[in-house]
This record gives structure tokens, C-alpha cells and sequence, in this order.
């Protein structure tokens, strides 16, 4: 049985409730994790437009890898993204926080989540909701941050320059490429969402990876967060020629593997 092995977990689906809206998420465990006993955990944050499988189903290949090393993987769908309740335009800068913060409440209720050794994992926009959930429950002993957004009024700044923009506070939303992004996003994400001051206390080591050539998500987001910590554990990986999607092979290779070593080896220690 390799990592690659969908036998390596047994996935159990859950729901939870959300500002109103029903949630989805799957909580995968080792396949031969013995009922009762505890495990580390991870809790995954996905990105803009995305769902807890993820473009080239990242979420579920570092899943599978984790769970190989006696790791459950708990992954979730916000308010109108993948299957959970909503449509997109319900997505905004408060309901992003309040989702991760229910999210947070349904981990630490899980009796297979070793509450002690866990760990948070955010991509894209998901590194706004993994920061965010390293503020509200500190005792995360590490974070990994994929290409992670340190300024969410990005989103904003991309869609002004679009023939859809014209109208958006009268309409309520920007269609931006079949979804509707809420004009409450739009107007609030920006003070609302502040990622990087958020990281800045919190005390446990973080693995930034970006990719050198990514466009949507310029490389110094990632300086940004650097530069507001002071943890000498803290480590970046570039990954030359990587644009956002970590579109190649090689890329995601990169990116699953360091990610599986830089979690095992924080998670299963103690």
C-alpha cells in the first residue's frame, strides 16, 4: 500500500452549521486508526471559488499522504462553495471568518482529533481562513501556507479591472467568471480580513510555499508574511517556475512532499 493509495483512509462525512447555512466537510482517517484512540489532525482552509477537494485534488492527495503516516486530514466546503448550503454571493468577508470558526468548534468536538498535535493548512485565499484559525486557537502547533493571500482586497483590484465591474454596489455583486462575488466582500474584505497581523503572535513554526512564476498571487504575499514574524523556525520554499496552480507534475510533487514532512514531523513527535 503506497501513500498514493485511496485504502490508506476512510473518509466520514460531516456536516455543521454555519451562520445559517448547512456546511459540508469529511473527516479522513488512517485506515487503520483504532476506534477511540486519538490522532493528529489537520484542518484545511480552500481557497477562493474552491471546495475542501481542490484544484488538481491537492486536499486530497496531502490527505492520503498524511494519512499513511497516522494523520487524519479534516476538510471542509465554505457557505457557497463545493457542497455545502449557499450560493457564492452568500461568501463574505465575515462569513469566511464565521465558517472557519465554526469549522474550528466541530474539530476540537472530534473524539478521533488529538487535540495536543494538530495543525492548520490554508491555499490561496485559504491562508486568510488558516491565519485567521491560528488566531482563535493558538494551541495549532504549526501552520503550512500554499501561495497564501496576505492582501484580500486583491480579489477587488482584479475584478475593477474587469467590463463587469461597472454597477457592482447597485447590483450587489461582480460576475466573475459565473460567480457572483457579494458586494458585502468586496466593500469589506479588506478591513475585515487581516491575515497578516494575525499570524504575527502565534508562537508554533509556519511553512510558506509559493511558486516563483505565480501571477494571481504575487510572490511577495508570502514576503509579507515573513516579514511580520519573528520565528527563526519559520521556513519558505519557492518553487521555481510554479505559478499559482502548482501546474506540473514536478510542482506538486514538490509541493505534497514538503508539506507530508514538514507536518509529520511536527505532528508525530510527542
Amino acid at each position: 500500500m503506497t501513500s498514493a493509495d485511496p485504502r490508506v483512509f476512510r473518509t466520514q462525512p460531516l456536516g455543521f452549521a454555519a451562520g445559517g447555512f448547512r456546511l459540508a466537510a469529511s473527516l479522513d482517517l488512517p485506515a487503520d486508526a483504532t476506534p477511540g484512540l486519538r490522532v493528529p489532525a489537520v484542518l484545511f482552509c480552500h481557497g477562493y471559488t474552491g471546495h475542501r477537494v481542490e484544484a488538481k485534488r491537492l486536499f486530497v492527495l496531502l490527505a492520503r499522504r498524511l494519512a499513511a503516516r497516522g494523520i487524519a486530514s479534516f476538510r471542509f466546503d465554505h457557505r457557497g462553495c463545493g457542497e455545502s448550503d449557499g450560493d457564492f454571493l452568500d461568501f463574505t468577508a465575515d462569513g469566511l471568518l464565521e465558517d472557519v470558526e465554526a469549522a474550528i468548534d466541530l474539530f476540537d468536538s472530534l473524539q478521533a482529533v488529538d487535540p495536543s498535535r494538530t495543525a492548520v493548512v490554508g491555499y490561496s485565499l485559504g491562508g486568510v481562513g488558516a491565519s485567521h484559525a491560528i488566531r482563535r486557537r493558538p494551541a495549532f502547533r504549526t501552520a503550512v501556507l500554499w501561495a497564501p493571500v496576505a492582501r484580500p482586497a486583491i480579489i477587488h483590484a482584479r475584478l475593477a479591472r474587469t467590463a463587469e465591474y461597472e454597477g457592482w454596489r447597485e447590483r450587489g455583486y461582480v460576475d466573475d467568471r459565473g460567480s457572483r462575488v457579494s458586494a458585502g466582500y468586496l466593500a469589506h474584505c479588506g478591513e475585515r480580513l487581516t491575515p497578516v497581523a494575525w499570524v504575527r503572535d502565534f508562537s508554533g513554526p509556519i511553512l510558506f510555499i509559493h511558486g516563483t512564476e505565480d501571477t494571481v498571487v504575487l510572490p511577495e504575499h508570502t514576503d509579507e508574511y515573513r516579514a511580520a514574524r519573528a520565528n527563526p523556525q519559520d521556513e519558505t520554499l519557492m518553487l521555481e517556475g510554479a505559478d499559482h496552480a502548482f501546474s506540473t507534475h514536478a510542482h506538486i510533487t514538490a509541493l505534497l512532499e514538503r508539506s507530508e514532512q514538514w507536518l509529520a514531523q511536527r505532528l508525530l513527535a510527542g
